[in-house]
């Protein structure tokens, strides 16, 4: 019986497509302005309440989604990561990329 791997094959083909799927709605919607700030607001509240909550496992999942959060705000579309590429003209892994931005002086 060689079921199980096949099904444990088809949960992590499923679990890439769904996150694909969803990775690719996020980058075709519009940024709105503020967005990385309300979402840096959000993990920075996370963060506080994670200080103060008396449970142990709402601790640990509150400081994880107020982390995950944060990391958003500073890396997502729009956030600084984004910006720093702008400004420099440095791909993510670094190599150097034409910048319409950087060479016309925008």
């Amino acid at each position: 019986m060689n079921t199980l791997p096949a099904t444990i094959d088809n949960a992590k083909k499923e679990t890439t497509s769904l996150f694909n799927a969803l990775k690719k709605i996020d980058n075709e919607r519009p940024d709105f302005p503020g967005e990385h700030m309300m979402v840096f607001a959000l993990g920075t509240l996370l963060l506080w309440r994670a200080r103060r909550s008396a449970s142990p496992i709402s601790r640990a999942l509150m400081a994880t989604l107020g982390s995950a959060a944060i990391a958003r705000a500073a890396s997502g579309r729009g956030g600084i990561a984004r910006l720093a590429k702008v400004r420099t003209g440095k791909s993510a892994t670094g190599n150097m990329e034409p910048n319409v931005s950087v060479v016309a002086g925008e």
